[in-house]
């Protein structure tokens, strides 16, 4: 089977898990998103609370201190601080004074004492020209997390307190939660794809076992269905195997009759042509009962024995012309895939008795090359069943037609009548002769077998009006099919 890029024609069994995939994906994805997004709010909310309680304790120590800018009395207080505080895990801490000069830190040796205070601590709460106090700035590169707070007495302030704090433990416990919702979701959509796999293919397998005699049936095989394999006729698959098996015994009993219909219409016009052999035969018969009695009586004279003897050849060719072009319409000749230019020129023969009868007169031209490669069997029963019925609907003294062409790759036949024009029924056996499923008898065979033979033949039959009068009638066959 060749692979198509196209999702809507891969097979069921590929196209379920993968969608089982995708959902489960998408479901994993936002699950995951949905947990992590609230588990760093609550990070966030706890690092707040804790910061600003560090925050609040710190800055009301060293209020004091501040206001009397004593750097050892800050430095003692931050020192002291980071011991007390030891779950806020501080990095450094830096009190700075209005003009930002480092006053103490918890790490002198980074920030000196009257040192000025770097931008990188100020900028991450500068907003256009205001600065705003308490908010928590993270850097997960680093795993640090740096807070402000203004330090304020009577409305006044007097300085400024800086902490970084180090949250590499909640970024770790972080990640290790977004790596377990990951492999958890990669292994719950890996299980549920495998199990959707199994499911669907259990599901499915019957519209694969039932595909399979869907083709085997249009390749011309009439396997019945496994006795193992059938289902119970109250589901759905083996409702659906159940008119499966009733459609194809349907379409098996209508072709069978489609065939015995047309040996049935084959037999009717033998039977119609057999008046007309023993009328064309009859009259070579006749005149070869004179011919013998002329010998007879002056079979000296060589002039009139030789007279006689032409005569009685001649008599013997038309006889055997006749029944060779009744044979090889309905019998077939020796390679029933070949038209020869005899053959339909035999077809004049066999409708010479109804043109006599009727006094019609035949308009006759074949241009056709020696040998056309199509069924000739089939297409000389076609061009007889139509001139045959051009020459009932003609009145006494008309004009029928028959032209047998080569154009553009196909073989073209076109009979011409003078007749009142054909019935619209007739005409849709012509056109279409199963479009109500079998043959309306009550229209006569010939039509339905003509139009059956024209789409055995993958061909096609148009019904014009005549330029004159009557009915024109086109079949087209295409040269070197089947």
């Amino acid at each position: 089977m060749r692979f198509s890029l196209s999702p809507a024609t891969w097979p069921m069994i590929i196209k379920a898990p993968l969608m089982v995939a995708v959902l489960m994906s998408l479901l994993s994805s936002i699950v995951s998103y949905l947990i992590l997004d609230r588990m760093a709010a609550a990070q966030e909310k706890a690092l707040a609370q804790l910061t600003e309680a560090y925050l609040d304790g710190v800055s009301t120590t060293l209020m004091p201190h501040v206001i009397r800018k004593d750097s050892w009395e800050v430095f003692d207080t931050l020192d002291r601080a980071r011991q007390h505080y030891a779950a806020v895990k501080a990095v450094f801490t830096v009190v700075s004074l209005p003009g930002d000069e480092v006053l103490a830190s918890s790490n002198p040796t980074l920030f000196p004492v009257r040192s000025e205070l770097p931008w990188e601590l100020r900028e991450p709460f500068v907003e256009g020209h205001l600065m705003f106090p308490d908010r928590i700035h993270i850097n997960e590169e680093k795993g640090v997390a740096l807070v402000w707070r203004p330090l304020m007495e009577a409305e006044q302030q007097v300085g400024d307190l800086f902490a970084e704090l180090d949250i590499s433990h909640l970024l770790a416990e972080r990640r290790e939660v977004l790596f377990t919702l990951l492999s958890g979701a990669f292994l719950l959509t890996l299980t549920f794809v495998l199990i959707g796999y199994v499911a669907v293919r259990w599901m499915v397998r019957p519209i694969g076992l039932l595909s399979h005699f869907v083709e085997s049936v249009r390749h011309g095989h009439d396997d019945p269905f496994p006795v193992s394999e059938l289902m119970d006729p109250r589901t759905e698959f083996g409702l659906l195997f159940k008119r499966f098996d009733a459609m194809k015994d349907a379409i098996r009993e209508r072709e069978e009759l489609a065939t015995r219909l047309a040996e049935e219409e084959k037999l009717a016009l033998i039977g119609k042509l057999a008046s007309s052999m023993a009328h064309e035969v009859n009259n070579p018969l006749g005149g070869m009962r004179n011919v013998i009695d002329t010998i007879r009586k002056h079979g000296n004279d060589e002039a009139t024995r030789a007279r006689s003897l032409d005569l009685l050849d001649r008599g013997l060719e038309g006889i055997a012309n006749v029944t060779r072009a009744t044979l090889v319409t309905y019998k077939g000749g020796a390679d029933p895939a070949k038209l020869a230019f005899r053959d339909m020129e035999d077809i004049q023969l066999l409708v010479q008795h109804i043109v006599k009868r009727r006094h019609l007169k035949l308009l006759w031209l074949n241009t056709l090359p020696q040998e056309t490669m199509v069924d000739g069997t089939s297409v000389r029963q076609i061009a007889l069943n139509l001139l045959l019925n051009a020459c009932e609907a003609t009145p006494e003294g008309g004009e029928v037609g028959l032209e047998a062409r080569i154009e553009g790759g196909s073989l073209v036949i076109v009979v011409r009548d003078q007749g009142v024009g054909i019935p619209e029924d007739v005409a849709k056996q012509l056109i279409s002769p199963f479009i109500s499923g079998v043959p309306e008898v009550s229209l006569g065979l010939g039509a339905w077998t003509v139009g059956m033979l024209t789409k055995r033949l993958e061909g096609r039959i148009e019904v014009g009006t005549n330029e004159l009068k009557g009915t024109r009638v086109t079949a087209y066959f295409p040269v070197g099919g089947r």
